[in-house]
C-alpha cells in the first residue's frame, strides 16, 4: 500500500482491476485507504467471490469470472494489480496479454521472480490438504526470470519498470501440518529468509 502511493498510481487513477482477487481482502485494503477510486475484483473461485462480496465496501465489485474470458479493452481501467496470482497458474504469458490487452495505463505485479535466467515451472501436490475428490491439493508454484518478464512487458510498450525485493518485517510460523505455506526463518545475519513447502 506504501508503495502504491510513492508511485503515485493512486494520483493517476479512477478504476482498478485485481485479477486474482482471492477473497477480496486485497482489493479491499486499497479500496478503503482510496475511497476516490473504484474497484474491480475477479477471481474464478465462486466460493472466494461470496465471501468478497458479502464484505465489499462501497468503491468495490467483485466477480466471478476466469480471466480468460476478459476480452480487449478500451482503457476501462486505468491500473489492473495482480499480486500473487502468476507464480499459482500454468502460463503467465496468458494471463499478461490479458492484462496488456484491456490497455491499461499501469500494470503491479507481485509473484515469486528469480533474479537470473531462469524460469521454474514447478507443479504441486499438497497431502496436507484435499481437493475436490482427490486426497491432495494440485497447485503450480513457479518462479519466473525477471529479465524475462521485464523483457515481455516491455515489448508491450510498457517501459517503466520497478523492481523490489520482498522482505517481511515479522516472523511466520512454519505450518503444522508442513504442507505448502511460507514462514521463516532467521539467518545468522539475522535476516529473514522465506520458506515454503519442501
Amino acid at each position: 500500500m506504501k508503495k502504491f502511493k510513492e508511485w503515485q498510481l493512486d494520483k493517476e487513477s479512477n478504476s482498478i482491476l485485481d485479477i486474482g482477487c482471492g477473497a477480496g481482502a486485497v482489493t479491499y485494503s486499497f479500496a478503503k485507504a482510496n475511497p476516490k477510486i473504484n474497484f474491480v475484483g475477479l477471481d474464478i473461485n465462486p466460493n472466494y467471490i461470496k465471501f468478497a462480496n458479502e464484505h465489499k465496501i462501497k468503491n468495490t465489485s467483485f466477480v466471478v469470472k476466469d480471466f480468460k474470458e476478459i476480452s480487449s479493452g478500451n482503457g476501462s481501467y486505468d491500473g489492473i494489480i495482480c499480486l500473487q496470482t502468476l507464480s499459482w497458474i500454468n502460463n503467465y504469458e496468458q494471463i499478461v496479454n490479458t492484462m496488456i490487452k484491456l490497455l491499461p495505463k499501469w500494470i503491479l505485479v507481485t509473484s515469486l521472480f528469480y533474479d537470473g535466467p531462469v524460469d521454474a515451472r514447478i507443479k504441486i501436490k499438497d497431502y496436507s490438504r484435499t481437493m475436490g475428490t482427490n486426497n491432495f491439493r494440485s497447485s503450480f508454484y513457479n518462479i519466473y526470470s525477471i529479465d524475462k518478464f521485464k523483457e515481455k512487458i516491455n515489448k508491450k510498450g510498457y517501459d517503466i519498470f520497478i523492481k523490489e525485493p520482498f522482505i517481511l518485517p515479522f516472523d511466520l510460523i512454519q505450518p503444522l501440518n508442513k504442507g505448502m505455506g511460507t514462514f521463516t526463518q532467521k539467518t545468522t545475519s539475522g535476516e529473514r529468509s522465506q520458506l515454503s513447502g519442501p
